[in-house]
């Protein structure tokens, strides 16, 4: 049946204009890393400090959460699944990892779905934002990188994953030094995560001429989550008064480093 879907996508696709499938490519940029987080460090810096805070841990948490779980079922790509699928353009080759669950999804829901929650009384913003979610959402099943499941549980996962988050920082705030807690145990749930996907055994997938399809050590330092789980914790107890920026891509940056060192 999701099969069936991507390929009346496909079909449509290929049979439409250029237009709507260049304007599902921008779309799904917006589930990129690198929008998303600008889209939350603006909603820190300029709109409101504490929606923003809970934004970034919550995607964090998510993110971290989703790897795992790509990394727990290994489940193809659709390609991978049907050789009747063929995804737009280069998307073959530049989209990276496992497929279940999409990780625009989560960045979608996360960000732009939990603003848009957030401000649901004020129906203009409200309707812009879930619009946005949707159509991240929706343009990766178009584009035919990811199945229906994939982004259904994507949502499913965000969606529980932000109240919690939401619930959690609200805990923090009610007594002092509650946020500290929050930051041992996201950074004990970082390490763990990072244990646990290395050490796991991967399956053995091959295609039709017996070639590995993907090899999982090759994107694990892809996956790890490190800087994603800890930066949103230490935010919690940066002072105001001190560069959200600056702390934000030291962390970062540290983390990438050494997650390249232990896989070079």
């Amino acid at each position: 049946m999701d099969i069936k879907y991507l390929l009346a996508l496909q079909t449509f696709r290929d049979g439409s204009q250029d237009l709507i499938t260049e304007f599902m490519k921008k779309m799904t940029k917006f589930g990129e890393e690198y929008l998303a987080f600008i889209f939350i460090f603006f909603i820190f810096w300029c709109v409101n400090r504490k929606l923003g805070e809970k934004s970034l841990f919550g995607v964090g948490f998510s993110c971290v959460l989703g790897n795992i779980l790509k990394m727990t079922f290994c489940v193809l790509r659709p390609w991978s699944r049907s050789n009747l699928i063929n995804p737009h353009g280069d998307m073959r080759y530049t989209t990276i990892g496992y497929s279940f669950p999409s990780g625009h999804t989560t960045m979608a829901v996360g960000t732009y779905g939990y603003t848009a929650f957030y401000y649901r009384k004020k129906k203009t913003i409200a309707i812009t934002l879930f619009t946005l979610a949707f159509l991240v959402i929706f343009s990766r099943n178009f584009l035919g990188v990811h199945t229906p499941q994939d982004v259904l549980l994507g949502i499913l996962m965000t969606s529980v994953c932000m109240f919690a988050c939401n619930k959690l920082l609200d805990w923090t705030y009610d007594k002092k030094n509650r946020d500290i807690i929050i930051l041992v145990c996201s950074i004990l749930f970082a390490a763990a995560s990072l244990v646990y996907i290395i050490k796991k055994p991967y399956p053995l997938q091959l295609d039709a001429d017996g070639n590995a399809i993907m090899n999982p050590y090759d994107i694990i330092p892809y996956t790890i989550g490190i800087p994603i789980t800890v930066e949103p914790a230490i935010q919690i107890i940066i002072p105001s008064n001190k560069s959200f920026f600056v702390s934000s891509f030291n962390i970062l940056n540290i983390s990438k480093l050494f997650s390249c060192f232990i896989f070079s």
